[in-house]
């Protein structure tokens, strides 16, 4: 729920993501520009032969290449209505073979070719040795092993690095000129990307509504809190830091049915904030800080720490990281 500095994470490794992706995809995607745009070729797909209409022509010209690959494009508002008022089920389709997810879990890309009857194939794959599995690795290797969106679930399934989940930020079906794009391709949890995501399509979120977690900081604009409720129960809350907060991440928040998810959890979550309701509420945070400005503020501290506290830097690491950082953090100086 902290940033994911993605500027750092691709610059940091610019050569070799050049090298070994976006060179062979750049490439890929002229050679379908050349064939479907300027020679007018088709493309066989479900047993029909049907080529880009005139609109999908112009709005692929208009695309630029870097951006489909490496960041979002500044102007999403205008691509989404552009693309979701002008493009056909069939274009879409064939952008979708242009920018193929598939072949990128792969570590491939395809090279496009021109037969003699005009009809584009895509047989000869070529291995660029960088897809899904090597970004996976690049991330986990920043430390972003707990979902960004909600902060309860593993982004993987199991121990393989294979299982770790992408979720596409701009869904693919209706952005697949983003299909491969570094910065739409989210790790995820099951229940972010497939239970809630996958199952609210007519409800897609953008830059213009919710937060974007390789753009936007959700724990410096959300808090989490804990509300008493009657027989020595409690609930879950957030609100905005401040009045000046991003509405963005409060939003994300109730897309995400983090409170829900919250309620609903496994019972060692549930025993987790039990714990840190029961430390706040049996002492004060001037009892606190008086004893231990008195004595050893080390022994605070491990012992916040026992009950879950973590950095903020550990956030997207550290399962439950978010809501136990601020309960506790008024105590932690």
């Amino acid at each position: 729920m902290i940033r994911i500095n993605i500027d750092d994470i691709i610059h940091g490794m610019n050569t070799e993501i050049n090298k070994l992706f976006v060179n062979p995809w750049r490439q890929s995607v002229q050679d379908a520009f050349e064939l479907f745009i300027n020679q007018n070729k088709c493309l066989f797909i479900r047993n029909l032969q049907i080529g880009l209409s005139d609109n999908a022509k112009c709005f692929l010209s208009s695309l630029d290449i870097d951006s489909c690959l490496l960041m979002i494009p500044t102007e999403m508002c205008d691509i989404y209505d552009e693309a979701n008022c002008h493009l056909s089920y069939y274009d879409l389709k064939i952008i979708s073979h242009i920018f193929d997810y598939e072949l990128f879990k792969n570590g491939k890309c395809p090279k496009w070719r021109a037969c003699k009857n005009g009809v584009t194939t895509r047989r000869e794959i070529e291995d660029i040795h960088f897809g899904r599995k090597d970004f996976c690795k690049i991330l986990l290797n920043h430390k972003i092993s707990i979902c960004p969106y909600c902060n309860l679930e593993d982004n993987y399934l199991g121990s393989s690095i294979e299982k770790v989940q992408f979720d596409h930020y701009y869904p693919k079906s209706r952005y697949p000129f983003l299909a491969v794009c570094l910065s739409n391709l989210i790790p995820s949890c099951k229940v972010c990307n497939s239970d809630i995501k996958e199952n609210m399509h007519n409800d897609v979120i953008s830059l213009l509504s919710h937060a974007h977690p390789y753009f936007d900081d959700i724990d410096q604009n959300v808090v989490f809190g804990v509300i008493p409720d009657s027989d020595h129960k409690f609930r879950i809350e957030f609100r905005k830091r401040c009045a000046e907060s991003d509405d963005r991440c409060f939003e994300n928040c109730k897309y995400f049915k983090i409170i829900d998810r919250f309620d609903n959890i496994n019972c060692s979550f549930h025993q987790h904030v039990e714990k840190l309701y029961d430390f706040i509420i049996a002492h004060s945070k001037q009892e606190i800080c008086d004893f231990f400005q008195e004595n050893n503020c080390q022994v605070l501290r491990f012992l916040l720490r026992n009950l879950g506290y973590c950095e903020r830097n550990e956030i997207n690491i550290t399962k439950y990281g978010k809501i136990s950082r601020d309960l506790l953090s008024p105590y932690y100086k």
